[in-house]
């Protein structure tokens, strides 16, 4: 691999570029600790639904919704540095607005511009 980016400045250059893509998605995610949980929680559910629907299995073109599977709410808690019960009222408030759906083992996001929304804190 050194000796690939060494030869190879474009190469190089796109290496770089996706780092810094990933380290300031991962900023915008998981810095952010002055933020209150709700709008925490609402970015790393839009951090997901993004992940999901470049490299994950999104749900078929037919549906107007993204499927997040994996995260429980334990480990949503422990990313974010948050309380457990800190992350299920979060989800509850989303659940409420019609944002995101929960099922067993994975969320199903039905709004991602008001997840966008609340994630920006407005």
């Amino acid at each position: 691999m050194n000796q690939l980016l060494r030869r190879q400045l474009e190469v190089r250059l796109a290496f770089l570029h996706c780092l810094e893509d990933r380290s300031r998605s991962d900023e915008l995610v998981y810095a952010m600790t002055t933020r209150p949980p709700f709008e925490r929680v609402s970015r790393l559910f839009t951090h997901l639904a993004h992940l999901a629907d470049i490299v994950g299995v999104s749900a078929p073109r037919t549906s107007r919704h993204t499927v997040i599977t994996g995260p429980r709410q334990k480990d949503m808690a422990a990313a974010l540095q948050l309380s457990t019960s800190t992350v299920e009222n979060a989800i509850r408030t989303l659940r409420y607005h019609g944002v995101v759906e929960a099922r067993y083992r994975k969320f199903l996001v039905h709004d991602i511009e008001a997840l966008r929304q609340f994630a920006a804190g407005a």
